[in-house]
């Protein structure tokens, strides 16, 4: 939906409509998050690495995700059986783990541009660390990056009050927590989330002249994976709002391959 509001197509926005009242799937129940948490936290990657920690130290992937995927069968969400992980992902949106409800104080408290702007640097951290030794990025953490620029769009012509958003933002939170656990490769270590962070601080600028998009542009449209070209897309314009950040530039070379998501497996082909 963000994405036809993006590129102002009625036939796009249709589409994303139709989409969303055909599977849309929130958290089973908002009331279940439990705001202004973990008041020591200044930043989203402050959390996650918290969340990491948890993550290991408790055993979620086998006490919690393996758990709640094999307790539905295929009556739960029958529509969604046929997607693969979309199916194995709503199971744990249905039944979300405290760590995932917990929604840190700093999303009350950071001005809302700060806000996004954090996020957006957040889930592109999360794709940088996901690359194999190819280079090649998460395709499920790719969507990470261009599910909040539709968002991002959706709610600049909803034009909700501020509460509104930093709710919906919290809820955004809560399911890349939902998202990332559900994936094949599990959530993230702790140790990878640091190592990130200093391999691309938010002081490693681009030097505007001397970097080149076109190139990007073209290996991007030249791309038979679609979602190759939307990452140069989004990169490019966060690029361009936030300081020329060298991670967002990275991230739009960093193309995804296409991965075999059917049921019960979500492996990477070459």
């Amino acid at each position: 939906l963000g994405w036809g509001i993006d590129a102002q197509s009625p036939w796009m926005i249709c589409e994303g409509l139709a989409y969303l009242n055909f599977c849309y799937l929130g958290l089973e129940d908002e009331s279940g998050l439990i705001y202004n948490t973990h008041e020591d936290e200044s930043d989203p990657m402050d959390s996650l690495v918290r969340v990491a920690g948890v993550f290991e130290q408790e055993n979620l992937k086998e006490t919690w995700v393996d758990r709640v995927k094999a307790s539905y069968d295929k009556t739960f969400h029958p529509e969604l059986v046929a997607a693969g992980f979309q199916w194995e992902l709503s199971k744990l949106l249905k039944d979300p783990h405290g760590v995932a409800c917990e929604i840190p104080k700093w999303l009350n408290d950071k001005a809302l541009p700060d806000l996004w702007e954090e996020l957006y640097r957040t889930m592109v951290y999360l794709y940088l660390s996901s690359r194999d030794s190819n280079g090649n990025g998460n395709f499920v953490v790719l969507h990470l990056i261009t599910s909040l620029w539709g968002l991002e769009n959706t709610l600049r012509v909803i034009t909700p009050p501020e509460e509104t958003e930093r709710k919906v933002l919290s809820q955004f939170y809560a399911m890349t927590v939902i998202l990332l656990s559900a994936s094949s490769s599990g959530f993230p270590p702790a140790q990878a989330l640091e190592s990130i962070q200093k391999q691309y601080p938010s002081s490693k600028v681009d030097d505007v002249d001397a970097l080149d998009w076109q190139p990007i542009v073209d290996e991007g449209i030249a791309e038979r994976e679609e979602h190759n070209i939307k990452l140069v897309y989004v990169g490019r314009e966060l690029w361009r709002r936030y300081h020329h950040w060298n991670g967002f530039s990275e991230a739009a070379k960093s193309f995804t391959l296409t991965p075999n998501i059917r049921p019960s497996q979500s492996t990477f082909t070459e």
